[in-house]
């Protein structure tokens, strides 16, 4: 745009506008310029900025204006902004949070449970408590370990023991369920195994160059302050049970170590006793023991005793004697006039045990 002045403030032809384009005119007899039109030959520029941002018109340096964008000054929460085609911020406005609060109760770790909330919290005792009864965890192949162990119910969902502190199990019974029902009542057990239906149960010790073992410890006063072993202690027993026509039984076989003497640190003697119940009843009783010194005992159970019954047979098909062990007994139902220690002869209708001597049965 030209620069526009009045005529009286033009100069007279003979000092014109330096670096103008002038159209020379003449007033009262003087010469003029008109049409000026300024631009510097020498550094010809701009002299005026229009649109988004302005500054001039003028000569020399001018101050730009940066034309407002419509944003208000200030601090955005989850922002939303609009943004034009030269990447100008237009518009802006608080937003909402792009995720929501985990489900759950303060405290728990989330883990996905089919697309919804599932969560755990650990006890101060170590126990894993879910939310939802099962947590599933995957081997990186992708199989599932399988289904966790579940405490006191005994039936899917509850808690999950684990290790305490002291890497001990804690708590009460814990119950190892893997049957879709609820496992049976484990009395004063503090370890049940529930296998699934049609499944065996058991636990299986593996060793490499060493044995496997179960062992048992006992000892009585505290574990904080033991004191020994006194006669007649139980030091383990393994007990066998059913289930009844309507209920699960109480004991109805064991076998059961006990103490013979008051301990002490050389003289720890021990029996085993075998227990069994009387067919046709549920009444368990002593039947044998096995002492110290390691003698065979029987013990009376019941109007019928206890016994040791070899196997019958007839002389003639006695086992070669050869092959069993010098000592072996057995009972033959066919001897002929049998004498002590005399080698037998079948065919008679006596009665008589038998024993081994390596080489011949003998009657004894």
């Amino acid at each position: 745009m030209a620069n526009q002045i009045t005529i009286d403030q033009l100069p007279n032809a003979t000092t014109p506008l330096a670096g103008s384009e002038v159209t020379p005119i003449v007033q009262n007899g003087q010469t003029r310029q008109v049409a000026v039109s300024a631009f510097n030959t020498t550094n010809p520029g701009i002299n005026q900025l229009i649109g988004d941002v302005t500054a001039g018109p003028g000569s020399g340096s001018q101050t730009a204006t940066l034309a407002a964008s419509g944003v208000s000054a200030g601090n955005y929460t989850n922002t939303n902004l609009t943004v034009d085609a030269k990447g100008r911020i237009t518009n802006a406005s608080n937003g909402t949070s792009g995720s929501t609060s985990p489900g759950g109760s303060s405290g728990q770790i989330q883990y996905n449970n089919a697309s919804a909330f599932g969560g755990f919290t650990i006890s101060g005792d170590g126990t894993l408590n879910t939310s939802t009864g099962v947590l599933t965890v995957t081997q990186s192949n992708g199989t599932a370990f399988g289904t966790a162990a579940f405490i006191n119910t005994g039936i899917i969902g509850s808690t999950v023991p684990l290790l305490n502190a002291g890497h001990t199990w804690s708590g009460g019974t814990q119950i190892i369920n893997f049957n879709a029902t609820t496992a049976p009542s484990p009395g004063v057990l503090q370890l049940q195994l529930s296998a699934a239906d049609g499944v065996s149960s058991g636990i299986q010790f593996n060793a490499y160059a060493a044995n496997g073992g179960m062992f048992f410890n006992r000892c009585n006063g505290t574990n904080a302050a033991p004191t020994n072993i006194t006669s007649g202690n139980i030091l383990f027993a393994i007990n066998g049970s059913g289930y009844g026509a309507t209920a699960y039984a109480g004991t109805r076989a064991t076998i059961e170590s006990k103490s013979t003497e008051v301990w002490t640190d050389t003289a720890q003697g021990t029996s085993i006793i075998f227990r069994t119940t009387t067919t046709g009843t549920t009444t368990i009783a002593d039947r044998w023991n096995i002492g110290g010194d390691g003698s065979l005992s029987a013990i009376a159970g019941g109007a019928a005793g206890s016994w040791i019954r070899t196997a019958n047979y007839t002389v003639a098909t006695l086992p070669a004697a050869s092959t069993a062990a010098v000592g072996s007994r057995a009972f033959v139902t066919d001897a002929t006039s049998p004498t002590f220690q005399g080698t037998l002869t079948g065919g008679g209708t006596t009665p008589t045990p038998v024993y081994s001597d390596g080489s011949v049965w003998r009657a004894g």
